[in-house]
């Protein structure tokens, strides 16, 4: 399972240049965008199986997400851009993801998988967008 969070995407305009190296850009439809102030929300479907396990839903529970619209939604995901970005509801955009922020789980346990987390962080890394990998048959890694 890999899981993204929203602040490790941004519009592909505005990615930080010294991460171009280690990063993956993609296009995608923005379906609603919510204006924050200081930055945006992009929502965006992805076509995929949504994996989860009993750990991973309890994490999900423990940090409230139940609570909070859409989440959890079958083939959604948040992207959380800069404001300056100029995305629009119902137009194409490009989307930058910074690669080295995607945590991986077990699909079975819900057990990290990503070297070089550090436990601190990986206690954060609850997944925001997750689907199954090639190596368990469910397509591949990305949006």
């Amino acid at each position: 399972i890999a899981g993204v969070r929203p602040e490790s995407f941004e519009d592909a305009s505005l990615a930080p240049e010294h991460h171009q190296g280690e990063s993956f850009t993609f296009d995608t439809e923005i379906e609603l965008v919510e204006s924050m102030g200081s930055e945006l929300y992009a929502y965006f479907s992805y076509e995929g199986e949504m994996a989860s396990s009993e750990q991973l839903e309890e994490i999900a529970a423990d940090a409230g997400l139940a609570d909070v619209p859409g989440a959890g939604e079958t083939g959604r995901v948040v992207a959380r851009l800069s404001s300056e970005s100029q995305v629009k509801v119902g137009q194409p955009a490009k989307l930058w993801l910074d690669v080295e922020r995607i945590h991986l789980f077990d699909a079975q346990d819900g057990r990290r998988l990503t070297v070089g987390d550090t436990p601190a962080a990986a206690d954060r890394a609850e997944p925001v967008a997750a689907r199954r990998t090639e190596d368990d048959g469910g397509g591949s890694v990305g949006a």
